[in-house]
């Protein structure tokens, strides 16, 4: 009995017919490019939504030079 994990695997087409090499593993440097990527983009959508939060927060409430300009109080 095999100890290899991958070595049980079987891929098959669309057709039904075994593919040869589905146990081939990925190299580790795609592996480390992949997981940078994903990191990558998970760190800049997260930055995009605090933005948004941030000057969210800030668009509600107009500063007092520009309520001045307007002729109008804070209530």
């Amino acid at each position: 009995m095999p100890t290899d994990i991958h070595a049980q695997r079987s891929a098959f087409d669309p057709f039904g017919e075994r593919l040869d090499g589905a146990g081939a593993r990925a190299a580790p440097a795609g592996h480390r490019a992949r997981n940078l990527a994903v990191a990558l983009f998970w760190s800049v959508a997260l930055l995009l939504v605090a933005g948004r939060v941030h000057l969210a927060a800030h668009a509600a409430s107009p500063s007092a030079p520009i309520q001045a300009a307007l002729g109008t109080q804070a209530r």
